[in-house]
Order: structure tokens, then sequence, then C-alpha cells
């Protein structure tokens, strides 16, 4: 699960909640989340994310997604 946001928390709350709700239903939801805050001081004018960390933490879930 990702959460993007303005603020400061990544829709950690949206996040909780979502899970939540995919858990009841069945749905295997992998347990690592990325709460990505302040997303417009993380991207070029282009609306790429250029923070390396944040880059290499997606790069892991999408690994993590692939292997299952």
């Amino acid at each position: 699960m990702v959460g993007i946001a303005t603020g400061r928390a990544g829709n950690l709350r949206g996040i909780d909640q979502l899970t939540g709700v995919l858990n009841h239903v069945g749905t295997i939801v992998l347990p690592n989340k990325l709460p990505i805050s302040r997303i417009y001081s993380i991207m070029n004018k282009q609306g790429e994310i250029v923070d390396i960390p944040t880059l290499k933490v997606m790069q892991k879930q999408v690994e993590e997604l692939l292997a299952l």
C-alpha cells in the first residue's frame, strides 16, 4: 500500500483503514506500507519523484509484490 499526501502523515490513517477493509474481504496486503509525505517536495516540475530514498523504498515494494 502506498499513501500519498501533501501533509506530513502520508495518509497513514487512510492506509490503515483500507488495509482493515481489504483484510476483512480476504485480500492479501503486503506488510510494508509506504506513506509518502509532502509529495510536492520530492517531485520535480515534470511530476517525477526525484527523492532517492523514496525511490529505493518504492523499488523494494515492487520487488516484494513481484516475488509473490
